[in-house]
Formats: C-alpha cells, structure tokens, sequence
C-alpha cells in the first residue's frame, strides 16, 4: 500500500514589497495654489521599484486520517501553518525623518509556525 503525501494547503512565494522613502517637503512654493490646502508636499526619495524588501514564502501543509469503527467515523487531523517558520518583514515604517531613526523599521512580521490538532467524529 502506497503512502499518501500531505495536502498542500498553500505555497505562496512573492516579491518583496518595494520600499519607498516618503519625505514631507514643506512649503517649496510661495503659491499656496500649486500646492493645494495643506501648504506641503510629499517627495519620494527612492525611485518606486528600485529597492524591495524580503521574498515572502510560506507553505502551509494539512495530514488527515480516516478510522471507520462500523458506521462511525473518527476523521484525526494535523495543519502545519507556516511549516519553514519564515520570519519575514511584512511592512515597514516609510515615513522618514532626519530628527528620528523610524525609516525601514519593521512593523509587521510574518505569523510563525502554528500547528492545529484536529478531531471529528460522526456516527
């Protein structure tokens, strides 16, 4: 008898974001009409798609077992939630300041790995 492989629940492998680099330029201009209501303006620094952040991989695996006891059955199951446990920067802080050190800090990781335990039984 044949093993069977685990389902793969999902395998997600994209690009990082790209990273901008937002600056508040303050009133450039002596027209308040060029620059709308607020008087300021924002400037990107880096060109858009010029710098990108980590790769984000993440599999997710499921294993399941069907045991009939006569017209009952037991179904057992184990989810394996990021399964290589990557802990990538998912978003970061854009917003640069030359009084602060904030730019690039993470703000968001990946979730780690999570297993679940599963159990139904119906008769």
């Amino acid at each position: 008898m044949l093993a069977r492989l685990p389902e793969i629940q999902s395998w997600v492998s994209n690009g990082g974001k790209f990273i901008v680099h937002d600056r508040s330029a303050g009133n450039l201009s002596p027209n308040p009409f060029l620059l709308g209501t607020t008087g300021a303006i924002t400037v990107n620094l880096i060109a858009p798609g010029q710098v990108y952040g980590d790769r984000v991989r993440a599999l997710d695996l499921s294993f399941k077992k069907i045991l009939h006891f006569g017209s009952q059955r037991l179904t057992a199951g184990l989810d394996i939630y990021n399964v290589m446990n990557n802990n990538v920067t998912l978003v970061y802080n854009y917003t640069y300041s030359p009084t602060s050190a904030g730019w690039l800090q993470p703000t968001t990781y990946m979730n780690p790995r999570v297993f679940r335990l599963n159990a139904e039984y119906s008769w």
